[in-house]
């Protein structure tokens, strides 16, 4: 991929983990956010491993026992790993010492294997092959005028909402492809659930946003007859809104998912879910913003942020955040007659 577009969406990712978090997602489930990930020499990690960090080294004779998941800058890869592996970077090592017990999935601007690592399962690398569709993002790049500015009233020069809409869908791409890591089976689920019944979604999040306006408007209507009484509620009103938001985003990659993945099949590609996630979310991402920018069918974009925004929006409200499934069904004993 080019690498502008890969400084962009990792860059995003050293943001959004700067904080160097670690977070749990189940008892064999491990996530690591940080700059910097160095599973030394002699040291094992027991159960499934996720890293977003910068830079990620497993060192000769290190041990991962489950599926490794990795999206990095750079990865350096020389020890054992029982279980798949999944790596969304833009510079891939695989050294000598390296043996994976499972299958290898590589999504990577630069990749180099020592001839000495054993991969005692499938290996993909096809998704290097997306770079060819970038070669030409810098081809017919113009300048932007210095006396842009959006605070001033001036237009935006069509360049620099290009350029936007570039910044945005990797943004979108990257958040995706750590929540996809982070949730897998809750994204799954909301996704299955968007697909399978698509108009109960739609309908349930075109009215859940429809109430959510509602309320805001009347609450806004109290504040002015209790003559500021009701601003107390402003940080609970603010607060539903991120969660508002936050679910969302969330329908926004689950509806992404799928995108991904059939683009991915055309090339004859096989996704991990992180990988069809990040792509999803990038095309379509990108898609809806290029649309908003030309002329006369400007508002088709309009029209598939509100269709795709309200499926997934219901698919994770009916699901409750990918907790449970939908329509749940529950099994019924039938108590035999007494004679």
């Amino acid at each position: 991929m080019n690498k502008r577009l890969y400084i962009i969406l990792f860059v995003t990712l050293l943001i959004v983990g700067s904080g160097g978090a670690v977070l749990a997602q189940g008892p064999d489930d491990n996530v690591q956010v940080n700059g910097q990930y160095t599973l030394g020499s002699g040291q094992i990690h027991n159960g499934n491993l996720t890293i977003a960090a910068r830079d990620v080294d497993l060192e000769t004779d290190s041990q991962v026992h489950g599926d490794l998941s990795i999206v990095s800058f750079s990865a350096a890869l020389d020890g054992e790993i029982d279980g798949d592996v999944s790596i969304l970077a833009s510079e891939v090592h695989l050294g000598s010492g390296l043996r994976i017990n499972g299958n290898l999935s590589v999504c990577a601007r630069n990749f180099t294997q020592d001839r000495s690592a054993t991969i005692n399962g499938d290996t993909n690398t096809g998704c290097n092959r997306l770079g060819e569709f970038f070669t030409s993002a810098n081809a017919g790049r113009g300048s932007i005028p210095g006396n842009v500015s959006p605070l001033k009233g001036t237009p935006i020069h069509p360049i620099a909402r290009f350029f936007g809409v570039i910044v945005s869908a990797c943004v979108f791409a990257a958040l995706a492809a750590l929540l996809a890591v982070i949730f897998p089976h809750q994204i799954s689920r909301i996704t299955n659930t968007a697909m399978s019944v698509p108009v109960t979604t739609g309908v349930a999040g075109g009215l859940s946003v429809g109430v959510a306006l509602a309320a805001t408007a009347v609450y806004a209507v109290s504040i002015v007859l209790t003559a500021g009484i009701m601003c107390l509620g402003i940080p609970v009103v603010g607060l539903a809104w991120l969660v508002f938001a936050f679910a969302l985003f969330v329908g926004w990659v689950a509806v992404s998912v799928p995108v991904g993945t059939i683009l991915l099949h055309r090339m004859k590609i096989y996704p991990t879910p992180m990988i069809a996630a990040a792509l999803g979310a990038l095309v379509l991402t990108f898609f809806q913003g290029f649309l908003g920018m030309i002329p006369c069918i400007g508002w088709i974009s309009n029209v598939v942020t509100i269709v795709l925004g309200s499926v997934g929006l219901g698919a994770v409200l009916l699901t409750r955040f990918g907790t449970r499934p939908y329509p749940e069904f529950v099994s019924a004993r039938v108590r035999p007659d007494i004679i």
